[in-house]
């Protein structure tokens, strides 16, 4: 009897053993995976698309995934136009700018950085990323020079991609499904006014992640940053205010109080990018945010309620600019849907006469801090099947 209890407690404690296994990803797919790459170096590149991978699977292969990017070169590489056509597309689901794939808005050259999916790691170009890219059958990547450049011959560029097959892609530590494909939808130079909302992304259908938001803004001042990022789910049941994301722009990319610890690269968020042509106009801004977070919530009404009043007819408009970037990257806080999706911000953001409190004030509310017009670029990576 004993010894039958002895071997009833080993079998238990060998099965609760295994659940209690390391989470990390596994190699469960049955083919060793197989590195396949190309480059170029100082080649010329213009306004033809110059094709750096031209790949089909090993007739034994599952499946490949992009792993990795690079250039460098002549200083016009930063806004280089890099396009990936996945598995025969004639239009490519993936096309991005190096700085921008990065989080770095503004021709931002600090150097050097980097986490673990992308970086700078030189003065000089030196852009690299390790998004996944997962494909069925063919690759293709492609580079070209933007004809806004407007330069009469071709210019330096290095440049090398490299992907592996049957590799299968993880995002944390969810496996995405063989069926997974990379999205990349951009908005690029939208003017919006005090208080517009816009959509970043959306999908009317499907399942999917939201994997990396890269937000590229120019502002009369800091105020558009109190702007809250909302997401609605499914994509058919967009009632207000959906599943609120963050409290104000800089909280959304982990930080607060307008950034005011500056320039950093963190693992899962990061500024990149920070300057207002009027220095003393940034100072005022983050001093104001302070003081209106440690006010009562009477004293916050009651400064709305002035403010409010005021007249704006005769008001001058700003004459600094305020430029802004910044990455989140949702590797560990993952958000998925179902059923499509809509990925919502607001240029700054309305705060309820009665109570104070900001983003859940559609309408008929204050603007706070007489935030002015922007521009947004914004690159938001998606993940569908």
């Amino acid at each position: 009897m004993k010894t039958l209890s002895l071997l009833l407690l080993c079998t238990v404690s060998f099965v609760l053993g295994a659940f209690a296994q390391d989470e990390s990803p596994q190699n469960d797919f049955p083919i060793n995976p197989v590195t396949f790459g190309n480059g170029v170096s100082d080649g010329g590149l213009h306004y033809d698309e110059l094709t750096l991978l031209d790949h089909s699977l090993s007739i034994l292969s599952m499946s490949g995934t992009m792993t990795h990017f690079w250039i460098s070169g002549d200083p016009a590489m930063d806004v280089a136009v890099i396009r990936y056509y996945v598995d025969g597309e004639l239009i490519p689901s993936i096309e991005f700018q190096p700085y921008l794939a990065c989080g770095a808005g503004f021709d931002d050259q600090t150097a050097p950085w980097g986490n673990s999916w992308f970086g700078k790691g030189a003065r000089g170009g030196g852009w690299y990323n390790n998004i996944r890219i997962p494909f069925g059958k063919h690759i293709k990547v492609t580079a070209h020079l933007p004809r806004s450049l407007n330069v009469s011959y071709p210019l330096a560029i290095f440049s090398y991609v490299r992907g592996v097959e049957n590799l299968p892609t993880y995002i944390g530590n969810y496996r995405l499904p063989n069926a997974a494909r990379a999205k990349l939808i951009k908005i690029e130079n939208l003017f919006l006014t005090p208080g517009q909302f816009v959509t970043l992304a959306s999908q009317k259908t499907g399942q999917g992640l939201v994997f990396l938001h890269v937000l590229s803004v120019s502002s009369g001042n800091l105020a558009f940053l109190e702007g809250c990022y909302r997401i609605y789910m499914p994509y058919d049941n967009q009632v207000w205010p959906g599943t609120l994301l963050s409290t104000g722009t800089e909280d959304y990319f982990d930080s607060a109080y307008y950034f005011d610890a500056g320039i950093s690269h963190m693992e899962a968020a990061g500024l990149t990018h920070m300057r207002c042509t009027n220095d003393d106009e940034q100072h005022y801004f983050i001093n104001r945010k302070k003081r209106y977070t440690r006010q009562t919530k009477e004293e916050k009404i009651k400064e709305q309620m002035n403010e409010a009043n005021k007249s704006n007819v005769n008001k001058t408009p700003s004459r600094s600019v305020c430029n802004v970037s910044a990455y989140k990257i949702h590797d560990k806080d993952i958000i998925g849907f179902r059923d499509g999706f809509a990925f919502e911000w607001r240029n700054g953001d309305m705060a309820d006469l009665r109570t104070g409190q900001k983003c859940f004030t559609k309408t008929g509310g204050k603007l706070l801090y007489d935030v002015t017009n922007s521009t947004l670029t914004s690159y938001t990576w998606i993940y569908t099947w």
